[in-house]
């Protein structure tokens, strides 16, 4: 999932930073600067998702409840499909944090079933690899 609004935060505060030095340096020293506020953009924008998502799971269940006991004005039915949208977008973004987690525990600590982890990896490898080049109308 893209998170919106990190390409031009990360552009501006690279371009930002005042680093001397030749190219290579430079490079590097804006990276290690650049890392910081990447992350408290990250908290600001997608920090407590869980939160949000149980936030808006009470919006909808309030909505349902004004449905029961009469009718939504145009407002109050887009404001409910906007919540949907963002309960969505909320969901996948949790589900990819953690998977991501999970990801990460499981490389920091290992995996002693070697039988799995082997056939995760190669499955891995087969899905990103490669089949053949196709030049020339011909397949090699």
């Amino acid at each position: 999932m893209e998170l919106k609004g990190v390409d031009d935060f990360a552009k501006h505060t690279y371009e930002a930073l005042q680093v001397e030095g030749w190219v290579a340096f430079k490079l590097e020293e804006k990276l290690k600067k650049l890392k910081f506020p990447l992350k408290e953009w990250s908290k600001y924008n997608y920090g407590e998702l869980q939160k949000k998502w149980d936030d808006i799971k009470k919006e909808i269940a309030l909505s349902d409840r004004k449905v029961e006991h009469g009718v939504l004005t145009v407002e109050e039915v887009q404001a409910k499909a906007d919540l949907v949208g963002n309960l969505k977008q909320t969901s996948t973004l949790l589900e990819s944090q953690v998977y991501q987690n999970a990801r990460l525990s499981c490389m920091k600590e290992g995996d002693s079933n070697t039988r799995f982890f082997n056939t995760i990896v190669n499955w891995r490898r087969r899905k990103s690899g490669i089949m053949g080049v196709l030049y020339s109308g011909n397949v090699d």
